[in-house]
């Protein structure tokens, strides 16, 4: 798994110590954020870098996001399937995610589906 982070508030380096303190880093595999805070997101940078470092394929990962605007469509330019988490807010503006979800517990539903 992985994260592609595109929040100014945290930037990479406080996010990695923040998963690191709670004992959750251990789970990714990778680690993405913007270079400078003035790159724009979606990028498709920092989707194809998160692929690349966990050795997946567009076609066959998935992004959970919960901003349309740069999750889902930044998956979506992608290939991968989009997956809105709406559990604090739920922003339902375009474009549409494959899947809505409100808890990352609902998750593996949609990731153990035959293609």
């Amino acid at each position: 798994m992985g994260i592609i982070s595109d929040t100014s508030l945290t930037p990479g380096r406080l996010l990695k110590h923040f998963l690191a303190a709670d004992g959750l880093l251990q789970h990714f595999s990778a680690l993405t954020s913007p270079t400078s805070p003035d790159t724009p997101s979606p990028t498709p940078r920092m989707f194809e870098s998160t692929l690349t470092e966990l050795g997946a394929e567009a076609g066959r990962a998935a992004h959970v996001g919960d901003t349309p605007r740069t999750d889902i469509a930044g998956a979506k330019a992608m290939g991968m399937l989009s997956i809105r988490c709406a559990g604090a807010v739920d922003q339902g503006d375009p474009p549409a995610a494959d899947f809505v979800i409100h808890d990352h517990r609902e998750i593996p539903e949609f990731l153990c589906r035959p293609a």
